[in-house]
């Protein structure tokens, strides 16, 4: 599948770390046959678990736990602890359920519409012509100046001009760049959006589980979520019930859709 600009859900950088981040972990499951090798090791949640008795916060207690802050200072009676992959991988189940909610991918594939149509209505090949013009020109008055400087022109008289033209060449570069990003989505054949969208959820996992992005990946988590409340309930996994509050502004500004009311 190729990748759409207006499917983004997190910022690109970022983003670019996770597909790293999915070929490394490719790369580790080939040598090792094993796919647990490529789990995550760092702490994702850090400030989001809270006990829902007590409301002190859930920390490290162990190199792969977390229990109650309170209750290693006899502070509170909840004892019980979890595992970090647990109530990670059972938190960002749940995200991943408020994603893909229906409404949210309904109201995406609009928005994804009806960028669409202001592409179609851009003369992007006229800009892209007068963009490239402009380029050469700015290139053509650089070398001229340093062919003035090797003359004997003095570069001090010029230096101002040439870190403009510096300045305007990487301006020019980038929309040039954004141009021609914009001409090839509009020669693209309309997407599968809902199973696009499923996918950059799936691969987000990757993201929020990934070392190397783990501080990037736990601050835009804690923009989706306001809090993780860990309760004891024999009947969860790991003995603790797992309740995430979403914040559902940022889920809908993340999505394209706009406030929440």
């Amino acid at each position: 599948m190729k990748a759409f600009e207006e499917l983004r859900i997190v910022p690109q950088e970022v983003w670019d770390a996770a597909q790293m981040e999915i070929e490394k972990r490719r790369r580790r499951t080939r040598v090792s046959g094993n796919s647990q090798s490529a789990r995550r090791s760092k702490h994702l949640l850090s400030g989001l678990m809270h006990f829902g008795s007590c409301g002190h916060p859930y920390v490290k207690v162990g190199k792969s736990r977390f229990g109650c802050r309170e209750a290693r200072k006899h502070a509170c009676e909840n004892r019980a602890t979890i595992a970090q992959c647990l109530v990670e991988g059972r938190t960002f189940k749940q995200l991943k359920h408020l994603l893909l909610a229906p409404e949210l991918i309904q109201n995406f594939e609009q928005e994804f519409h009806a960028e669409m149509q202001q592409l179609e209505g851009e003369d992007t090949v006229s800009a892209l012509k007068s963009t490239e013009r402009r380029l050469v020109a700015i290139q053509k008055a650089r070398r001229s100046i340093m062919t003035a400087i090797e003359h004997g022109a003095d570069f001090a008289a010029y230096s101002a001009r040439d870190i403009e033209l510096i300045a305007e060449t990487k301006a020019l570069e980038a929309r040039l760049a954004d141009l021609k990003a914009r001409q090839a989505a509009k020669a693209r054949p309309t997407p599968d959006i809902p199973a696009l969208f499923a996918q950059a959820v799936d691969e987000l996992e990757v993201l929020l589980g990934s070392p190397d992005t783990v501080a990037q990946a736990n601050e835009h988590l804690s923009a989706l979520i306001r809090s993780v409340t860990l309760t004891p309930d024999p009947r969860e996994e790991g003995g603790l019930a797992i309740d995430i509050k979403a914040d559902l502004t940022t889920l809908r500004a993340a999505t394209g859709i706009g406030s929440d009311t």
